[in-house]
């Protein structure tokens, strides 16, 4: 009779340790909940997940006192899911960290004891930020230490000090193909027609394993007889008698061929880009360098011409017009190729002069457009401004004045410049408003106009390539750039540039 008493309570024990080992290196977070909402147990995968610090701060604890409140609503919950008669799970967003969403899925088991009797709940939290899909069934369990373990998705072996099975939970027997005939008592290597005489597993559970408590992720590739070739994550983790020999072993399985196919492929995929991009910043350097050298010929084709001294003064005067213009595709050309530096680096800001930088962009301006009648008036109460920008503010203000006499038909060309200083959420801008008497930009255009490309409007063609680069400038100085009707309500009087640049401080 008290040998039959102690095998009992060997069992028990045997069972209870088994149960605390798998609940303490499974990798996902577990809660026991009692019928009264009051936490009874928690593992450290849990601690982890939510941020505790110690057990102490959540066992003993209604449901409805934790925090995040997300946790606290997905736990009151759990009568309504396990209701429910397939899905007895649930996802939900937890909370940011390191700018990262974090996702949870939470999956809910009712705990019987051995009367049948419902005693509580248990909820295994699983962080699936990085898997797409992760379906699990539970199903209610007859023995409560069977049911803890039935819960885990991965495949998990118990071993015993001479590495035979001792249990072996349904994921492995699904993933592998085998029985529990053919599994349990047998020696782990003799498994499935020693599909696990592995050298590396040998090594970690005959080496590493013996001279450290546990081992965590270990990667092994194996190509098994039924399943074929697969990438393992292997964890194991030894339990103790009081004299410190070693009882059991728990072994987890992660099965992690599809992200690693995944991951080879997105490495495949970034090859590829990689040497794509670099295909196409060879064409772009090649090209702005041939295109340079032809505008290099062509302007040096018009100064033998100037120099000819039978050539007329109209005809000088049309050579500088396109020597002018020479330069400011040159100048655009080198400006392209520095933007597109920029979006490899960050930029670097310095206190530049604003007054002094305008007056350079409108001389240009004025000698561009000499056959045109173009007024331009600057409104500021002060002649030295500084701003934190660089030396694209210059092509930014010869971009838009260069619009704004482009798309202009009238006789008189009419350009107002105002200068100010604003404040805005604490900090201070100037504020450049470039008023016209143009053709004007209608609402639906306002916005497109500063895209990579504008194209709705054919009569306007190229406005956006320009003004995209100014867009891109201004956005790099932090700043901000809009357009609105001259006349609120009638595009077609003309329109007014905003541009808000930080202030030198």
């Amino acid at each position: 009779m008290d040998f039959n008493k102690n095998f009992v309570k060997n069992q028990v024990s045997r069972e209870l340790d088994v149960i605390s080992a798998a609940m303490t290196s499974y990798i996902k977070g577990v809660m026991i909940i009692d019928n009264e909402g009051k936490i009874l147990y928690v593992n450290t995968a849990f601690l982890r997940l939510f941020g505790f610090r110690s057990k102490a701060e959540v066992i003993g604890r209604s449901v409805d006192e934790l925090a995040p409140k997300e946790l606290t609503q997905i736990l009151l919950k759990r009568e309504e899911i396990l209701r429910r008669k397939d899905k007895k799970s649930e996802d939900f967003l937890v909370y940011e960290k390191d700018d990262s969403k974090i996702y949870i899925k939470t999956i809910f088991s009712v705990v019987v004891n051995q009367k049948g009797i419902k005693i509580g709940h248990m909820v295994v939290f699983d962080d699936i930020t990085e898997l797409k899909q992760l379906e699990l069934a539970l199903k209610d369990a007859e023995k409560f230490g069977e049911s803890i373990v039935a819960t885990i998705r991965e495949p998990l072996l118990v071993l015993d000090a001479n590495l035979r099975v001792v249990f072996a939970n349904r994921a492995f027997y699904q993933t592998f193909q085998v029985t529990p005939k053919d599994t349990e008592g047998k020696l782990i290597y003799d498994l499935g027609n020693r599909q696990w005489d592995i050298p590396e597993l040998r090594e970690l559970l005959e080496k590493i394993l013996p001279e450290n408590t546990s081992f965590d992720n270990y990667r092994v590739e194996y190509d098994f007889e039924f399943i074929g070739k697969r990438v393992m994550l292997l964890n194991a983790r030894r339990i103790y008698h009081n004299n410190h020999i070693t009882r059991l072993i728990l072994l987890a399985i992660e099965d992690i061929t599809e992200r690693v196919k995944i991951e080879n492929a997105l490495k495949e995929s970034e090859e590829k880009i990689r040497k794509a991009y670099n295909r196409a910043e060879f064409y772009k350097d090649l090209l702005s360098h041939d295109i340079s050298n032809i505008l290099q010929s062509i302007s040096l084709t018009i100064g033998v011409i100037l120099s000819d001294p039978n050539i007329t003064r109209e005809q000088k005067d049309d050579m500088k017009i396109i020597d002018t213009q020479i330069e400011r595709g040159a100048k655009l050309i080198a400006t392209i190729q520095k933007l597109s530096k920029l979006e490899e680096s960050p930029v670097k800001l310095e206190s530049i002069e604003l007054c002094g930088i305008l007056k350079q962009a409108i001389k240009f301006i004025q000698n561009s457009f000499k056959e045109k009648d173009i007024k331009i008036k600057v409104i500021t109460q002060n002649e030295k401004i500084f701003v934190m920008a660089n030396s694209f503010l210059l092509d930014v203000f010869e971009n838009l004045l260069h619009n704004t006499v482009k798309f202009n038909i009238n006789f008189v060309i009419e350009i107002s410049i105002r200068i100010l200083s604003v404040q805005i959420e604490g900090k201070n801008y100037i504020q450049l408003e470039f008023s016209d008497n143009g053709i004007g930009i209608s609402d639906d255009r306002k916005e497109s106009i500063f895209q990579r490309a504008d194209q709705e409007n054919k009569s306007v063609h190229g406005m956006g390539k320009g003004l995209s680069l100014v867009k891109k400038i201004i956005t790099s100085y932090k700043g901000s750039i809009w357009v609105e009707d001259r006349i609120p309500g009638d595009y077609s009087q003309g329109s007014i540039f905003f541009l808000q640049i930080p202030e030198k401080c």
